[in-house]
């Protein structure tokens, strides 16, 4: 994958939207597997992984440099209808669990949104804010939030968050470098762009007229393109 896109994968319910890529073209494998997920033998929290099937996420990609943002489908009934064990009877506490690798233990994925076409019917949509390698699967239960993590190179500030008619963007930068921002939607759209003023304690007021309710992502890039912060914001709407 090289171009900002959205790119499906046959027969595995999930899509990946680039957002960026800031180095060489990368190649994503994504493997469904059916079959439920391996969970801990000493596992006493109640969790209920799917028992049908989950994904990994494979590649040689650099989550700070190839960005893309994921979309899983749930199923309850119809072709690839198999999360019925989780989705049943409602979809309110279905989670996305992840894992680096199999020698990790599983914990909820902290960068997601769950779209329910209806509140009964079994099926949706689960948004992955930021894809990374790794392994994901559907769980009902509460799990802790899984120890993955992107290092933001500065600390960067959004607020209020959710916002309705402005957002504010904070950050202490090198006064010597000139940065620019973007704004995202979760389908990978690119929605707003401008350039940030040199100044070492940056304010930034954003005009959120014309966006529609919903969820966005903030890319803060260099002069040479490369993100150096992101940060993950929803707008309401009256």
């Amino acid at each position: 994958l090289d171009e900002p896109n959205v790119y499906g994968f046959a027969n595995t319910n999930f899509s990946v939207s680039l957002v960026e890529n800031n180095g060489d073209p990368e190649r994503i494998w994504i493997q469904h597997l059916y079959g439920g997920p391996d969970a801990p033998d000493d596992d006493n929290s109640g969790i209920r992984f799917s028992s049908t099937h989950y994904w990994q996420v494979d590649g040689d990609f650099d989550p700070d440099v190839f960005i893309a943002t994921g979309l899983v489908e749930y199923r309850r009934s119809g072709q690839f209808g198999l999360d019925a064990d989780l989705t049943n009877f409602t979809e309110d506490s279905l989670i996305l669990v992840y894992r680096a690798d199999p020698g990790q233990a599983w914990g909820e994925f902290p960068d997601y949104s769950k779209n329910i076409i209806s509140p009964s019917d079994g099926n949706g949509f689960i948004r992955i804010t930021r894809l990374v390698p790794g392994q994901y699967a559907f769980a009902n239960g509460a799990l802790p939030v899984s120890n993955y993590e992107i290092d933001d190179q500065i600390d960067l500030k959004v607020y209020p968050n959710p916002a309705m008619n402005e957002l504010f963007l904070s950050a202490d930068l090198d006064n010597s470098i000139q940065m620019t921002a973007e704004i995202y939607s979760l389908s990978g759209k690119r929605i707003k762009d401008f350039d940030l003023p040199k100044n070492s304690a940056l304010l930034k007021k954003i005009d959120l007229e014309g966006f529609s309710q919903g969820t966005y992502i903030l890319y803060l890039k260099d002069k040479k393109g490369k993100t150096i912060a992101t940060k993950k914001f929803e707008i309401l709407k009256p």
